[in-house]
């Protein structure tokens, strides 16, 4: 059985380092969800056999999802999750810069 709780907690180091501006609404030992503006915009879960990483701009702009890598883009399930057995240093990178992409286009059209 592989480790999940390792992938979640190497997870969730990498998402709430993305930036301060984005509030913790829940962080417990099973999920993490982080909001912009008062607005859901990225979680993490533990589930029985992986962890998901939700990334609600995926959702919302589809255009998005061409920033991520090919390797990322084969764990994409449905629109806006990745699903984990393992995580891979590529992987925290891939996501790490996706979801800074996706957090700058959502400030940017906070904006407008």
């Amino acid at each position: 059985m592989k480790d999940l709780t390792a992938v979640f907690t190497g997870l969730r180091e990498m998402l709430l380092e993305v930036e301060a501006s984005l509030t913790p609404s829940v962080d417990d030992s099973t999920q993490v969800r982080l909001d912009y503006n008062s607005e859901f915009f990225a979680a993490i879960k533990l589930c029985k056999s992986c962890v998901s990483y939700h990334l609600l701009p995926l959702y919302l702009d589809p255009s998005l999802r061409e920033h991520a890598s090919p390797e990322l883009r084969t764990r994409l399930k449905g629109k806006a999750c990745f699903n984990f057995t393992r995580l891979e240093p590529s992987h925290k990178q891939d996501l790490l810069a996706l979801t800074r992409t996706a957090l700058e286009q959502v400030k940017r059209s906070s904006t407008n």
